[in-house]
């Protein structure tokens, strides 16, 4: 007689528990996930790397970030200032602008008091004039911030 094997049974039946799988459809746990973990480390670290490495870039270059973003604003307030406003008046906002700038570079200034500053700035160059008013509240905000 001519032995065949049974036909496999369909997908989603249960195995009897005696059931034995061929070799090369059980599946081999001694390798399954080997090398996932590996790479998951690697591709961690490598990014931790990259990211500790552009903060100390950013630390290094913040001052002269600050200071950049700072001044643009300092000449548009100058520039944008009321025919009122007296040249003493502007010489006070430079002079307080100055210290302030040089102590937020040396970093004793607070973040609230620059975030203070950028939000007065642009509070008074909303309509492209800033009052001799204005410019008094400015310079005791610079003022206010300096240590």
């Amino acid at each position: 007689m001519n032995e065949t094997e049974p036909p496999p049974p369909p997908p989603g039946t249960p195995l009897p528990p005696d059931a034995v799988l061929p070799p090369s459809s059980a599946p081999d746990r001694a390798t399954e996930g080997r090398g996932c973990l590996k790479w998951g480390l690697v591709g961690c670290v490598g990014l931790s790397v990259v990211l500790i490495a552009g903060l100390l870039l950013f630390a290094r270059k913040a001052p002269q970030l600050i200071e950049r973003l700072l001044s643009a604003a300092s000449e548009q307030v100058i520039s944008s200032a009321a025919p009122d406003v007296t040249p003493q008046e502007k010489a006070d906002y430079s002079q307080a602008f100055w210290s302030f700038s040089e102590a937020a570079k040396a970093g004793r200034v607070k973040p609230e008091a620059i975030r203070d500053l950028q939000l007065r700035t642009a509070e008074a160059l909303r309509d492209g004039t800033v009052s001799r008013d204005e410019l008094k509240g400015l310079v005791e905000v610079l003022k206010a911030g300096t240590p």
